[in-house]
């Protein structure tokens, strides 16, 4: 009785047929994927400032962002112990998970933080608020007119060689995004590396 099967050479050519497709895909699932863990951040981090802002409004109180390289951030609020609704708001904010220190994802470190000195120094007296911090730590302030400080964040994806831009617009209330490939790792680039997003 006469067995079939695959015979040697079929095997192999298989073989080849499947590493020469690997080959292939490979290196574009790596950028796929990188883009996609770029755009899942800066999603994550949009929202949350977004929250902020509009939680800022409705308390009627100044929340912030703490920035501390290389790789952690912290969202903290204010409040005026003079505020006779002070235990009330401190209960009710301790209630938002936004509230606590978040993690940069794996290999993402900050890499530069250029925060402006604001235009709501008014706020900053009202509220007795500390000023940005020196060295490595700084802060933006989210503030009740629905306006937060100005500056730009840039966020170093040392796995997939990308360079996360976010640009604080403070006075209009919104953020713009830009993801581009370090060109030191690349070569050959497509015609158009970035791309820039911008959410209201």
């Amino acid at each position: 009785m006469k067995k079939e099967g695959f015979t040697l050479l079929e095997m192999l050519l298989v073989i080849v047929l499947l590493g020469i497709l690997t080959a292939v895909t490979l290196p574009n699932f790596r950028i796929v994927y990188g883009d996609i863990r770029a755009s899942s951040f800066v999603y994550e981090f949009t929202s949350r400032v977004q929250l902020l802002k509009g939680l800022s409004v409705l308390y009627d109180e100044v929340f912030s962002i703490t920035f501390s390289p290389p790789d952690t951030y912290e969202v903290e609020y204010f409040l005026d112990e003079r505020d006779p609704l002070y235990e009330e708001k401190k209960q009710r904010l301790q209630g938002e998970e936004v509230f606590r220190e978040y993690e940069l994802p794996s290999r993402m470190e900050f890499s530069e933080l250029e925060l402006f000195a604001p235009d709501e120094k008014f706020f900053r007296f009202l509220y007795q608020l500390p000023e940005s911090e020196e060295g490595d730590k700084k802060r933006v302030f989210f503030y009740p007119n629905g306006t937060f400080d100005a500056g730009y964040v840039s966020i170093e994806d040392k796995r997939f060689h990308q360079k996360i831009t976010l640009n604080l617009m403070g006075e209009a209330g919104n953020i713009s995004s830009k993801t581009e490939v370090m060109r030191e790792w690349r070569e050959q680039e497509e015609e158009d590396p970035s791309h820039i997003t911008i959410f209201r």
